[in-house]
């Protein structure tokens, strides 16, 4: 009976849903600019910008690669983030026809309202590279391994 008396009287001094707050989200509107290397601008690349992790929030964007993959018309992304570092990742994926999907992953530091300059948005400049001269070049096949020794070189 003490023990119970004992444990209602720490819930009630404790509540729970102030334990469970945690820091308020932080918005924030983000540009992102991205130089892409190794597109053709008829090549049908797409990117998709999403965020990399479950604490920084926005509504995944799907951009045609145009010109000489210099993209800097993506319009001002409204950010949300919920970690206490303000720390969001963002996802880029790059879609090649043909190709598996490549995604790159890059970070920034979202500015607290205080730091924010006069309601502009923050830049993200980002430096990707395609398959085409991103991916692992093709080996050559070993020599020696598919043809086997002519009879003058073995010993006898």
């Amino acid at each position: 009976m003490l023990l119970a008396a004992t444990v209602g009287v720490a819930v009630g001094v404790f509540p729970t849903a102030s334990l469970a707050a945690g820091p308020p989200p932080v918005k924030q509107k983000v540009k992102v600019n991205i130089r892409l290397d190794g597109t053709s601008p008829n090549s049908g690349v797409e990117v998709i910008i999403k965020p990399g992790h479950p604490a920084c929030r926005f509504k995944p964007i799907v951009y045609p690669v145009k010109g000489d993959g210099f993209i800097q018309d993506i319009p001002p992304i409204d950010v949300e983030t919920l970690s206490a570092d303000r720390d969001c990742s963002f996802a880029i994926v790059l879609k090649e026809p043909g190709q598996p999907d490549k995604v790159f992953r890059r970070n920034l530091q979202i500015n607290a309202p205080s730091e924010a300059a006069n309601g502009k948005p923050q830049v993200l400049q980002c430096y990707l590279s395609s398959r085409a001269i991103g991916g692992k070049p093709a080996l050559a096949p070993n020599p020696v391994a598919t043809n086997p020794p002519a009879d003058s070189t073995r010993k006898r």
